[in-house]
């Protein structure tokens, strides 16, 4: 009887144990995710960057979404139908409140949809809606001002998230600081530069989120957030360097999270600058193009996370694979030191080049291999590598002759990126590139609703800015974290949205 009451004993003992290690693995509710750029702004409607798209989608929700099957599914919208060419009816969800405790309903997606297609950036995405109805509180009307095919994919991005309008009019010019949305996490604090930290909204109308607190911390240096992650001070890192791979894979702790990703780098000329614009400069663009290896870049500098863009501006993965061969250019020396003899361009040009730092993955690096590259045809490149938000006022300000970025296509489609790279009423237009033919072939996609349709005219569109030699594609990028084994259920989109709120600790 002794013996089987020391048995029980042992036995509860070791259940008890067991109970606490399991809970002690449970207790972990805070994720703290290391990027290498800053967040300069909370407000959805004037993000410029992907990093800013990361920080507000934490907080605002968008009409619809991409599932991780890649279908389109309602988030604020229940359904959507076109009642003519011109007019969208969409019905909204019921029942859900804003973080400031403000219902959310038709006004607030009439106030966000017109004051986002008023804004540089979101203009982009919903420029082309004229107005928006009020049909009752929980359904609109969207009226547009053409035939807009891929309308429901642009109301799917991040950038067109609903707004809180008391909330806005409360905040003022202040609110790219400020937060109120329908989202699972709630804004806690905002340092810029710093850090972004999110509590859990209790509140939130859909499936709970599974971590508590949320905070996005800024480390721009790549070797010192996978540091931070080995050292267990943050549980995720954007962009570890391909040579920090190997030895995150070997710790027991950790492993690499890579999906698929709709961002292309490329360089641009300013076609305005009489240094490299114009079409008396098209051979000097013409002979930089064959002069970069883009194989190279992607083999030895990306080490294979990444892939040579010959394909284009946009990936064929978003243009559905519509690729003429015609306009690939292979790496070639010879070709480029030819045309440009032949053209009369004498050896010992400078041309200034601005890159950015820690903004994409070894953007730097990619910089200073294009400028070795380039310097082999006897052009000096004044290499001038910043901070994106520096690069970018820049930029805006017409000030620049050669630059490098990357731009994603966050609605799923190429006709946001077509848009804002090549129209000549977008604010991101740095190239200065287009005239009044190339809006009349992007006015003719847009109005288009036939997917295969706007393809072939992207193509076309394609083909004549590759003529021009106004932009050159480098690589395709991927998503590629690394993360604390214990996080669970990572999912980052092709349009590099992180799912946090179905994240959990293990």
């Amino acid at each position: 009887m002794k013996k089987k009451s020391i048995c029980i004993f042992v036995f509860t003992m070791m259940l008890i144990f067991c109970l606490i290690i399991s809970g002690s693995a449970q207790t972990k509710k805070e994720l703290k995710i290391g990027f290498g750029q800053n967040v300069a702004s909370l407000d959805p409607h004037y993000n410029t960057s992907i990093q800013d798209i990361l920080a507000s989608t934490l907080i605002y929700e968008s009409l619809a979404t991409y599932d991780r099957d890649r279908n389109i599914v309602p988030v604020l919208a229940t359904s959507w139908k076109q009642i003519d060419d011109l007019t969208w009816e969409i019905k909204l969800r019921e029942g859900v409140t804003f973080h400031s405790g403000n219902p959310f309903n038709a006004e607030a997606v009439k106030f966000s949809i017109e004051r986002c297609s008023k804004t540089g950036p979101g203009g982009g995405y919903v420029g082309m809606v004229d107005h928006v109805e009020i049909v009752d509180d929980y359904t609109v009307n969207l009226y547009l001002k053409y035939e807009f095919g891929p309308i429901i994919s642009h109301l799917s991005s991040g950038v067109v998230g609903i707004l809180d309008p008391a909330f806005v009019k409360e905040k003022g010019e202040d609110i790219g600081q400020y937060a109120s949305g329908t989202g699972a996490y709630q804004l806690k604090e905002y340092v810029p530069g710093s850090k972004v930290v999110y509590v859990k909204n209790d509140n939130y109308w859909g499936e709970p989120a599974k971590i508590e607190t949320v905070e996005y911390v800024i480390i721009p240096e790549a070797s010192t957030r996978v540091m931070a992650l080995k050292t267990g001070e943050i549980d995720l890192v954007e962009n570890p360097p391909p040579h920090e791979l190997p030895s995150i894979e070997k710790d027991e702790n950790l492993y690499v999270y890579i999906s698929p990703k709709s961002r292309t780098l490329f360089m641009g000329f300013n076609m305005n600058d009489p240094n490299v614009g114009g079409k008396e400069n098209q051979p000097l663009r013409e002979a930089i193009n064959y002069a970069i290896d883009r194989d190279a870049i992607a083999d030895y500098v990306l080490e294979g996370l990444g892939s040579a863009a010959h394909e284009g501006i946009m990936p064929t993965a978003v243009t559905g694979g519509l690729n003429d061969p015609t306009l690939v250019r292979k790496h070639d020396l010879e070709k480029a030191k030819q045309i440009l003899k032949d053209a009369g361009v004498p050896p010992g040009k400078t041309i200034e080049f601005l890159v950015t730092r820690s903004r994409y993955l070894l953007d730097t690096e990619i910089g200073e291999v294009i400028q070795g590259q380039i310097s082999k045809l006897g052009i000096n490149v004044d290499l001038r590598p910043m901070e994106y938000a520096s690069l970018a006022a820049i930029l805006k300000e017409d000030k620049h002759q050669m630059y490098q970025v990357a731009w994603g296509c966050m609605t799923g489609e190429p006709t946001a990126p077509y848009f804002q790279l090549m129209s000549s009423t977008s604010m991101s237009n740095f190239s200065n590139w287009g005239d009044e033919e190339t809006d009349k072939i992007l006015d003719k996609a847009l109005a288009t609703v036939d997917w295969k349709e706007r393809m072939i005219i992207y193509e076309q569109l394609y083909k004549k800015i590759f003529e021009d030699v106004a932009m050159i594609p480098i690589v395709l990028y991927q998503n590629i974290y690394a993360a604390n084994k214990q996080l669970k259920n990572l999912y980052a989109s092709p349009e590099e949205l992180l799912d946090v709120k179905n994240f959990y600790f293990e």
